[in-house]
């Protein structure tokens, strides 16, 4: 099972993802605690963040939606193959600290 936080910074989502990775291991889960996956970087996935920062804009807009959904769906698949998938295989939950969508976001870290 996929468990994703989402909110605002400092709105108490490492927080929650703590107590709840806390209850369900008492309760006898494998249960692995992701970090903000936007902060980790893969040689795709840093590619990509840097094609979607290359604008001007403080919002990462390019001008083109498709473009945009587009690029924003593939850092979303390289997290997911690389970081996600294979957490998935040896757990039986993964919370994840917000779900990566740079559409969504206004500041990508790569």
């Amino acid at each position: 099972m996929l468990v994703s936080l989402e909110g605002l910074p400092g709105s108490g989502k490492s927080t929650q993802g703590r107590l709840l990775e806390n209850r369900l291991r008492d309760e006898g889960l494998a249960v692995a605690n992701l970090p903000d996956l936007a902060t980790l970087d893969t040689d795709v996935g840093t590619t990509l963040v840097e094609i979607f920062s290359s604008s001007d804009d403080p919002f990462l807009r390019h001008g083109d939606v498709v473009t945009e959904c587009l690029l924003a769906a593939a850092v979303r698949a390289d997290i997911v193959a690389t970081r996600i998938e294979p957490v998935l295989r040896s757990h039986d939950v993964v919370i994840e600290d917000r779900v990566c969508t740079p559409c969504s976001r206004t500041g990508l870290r790569p």
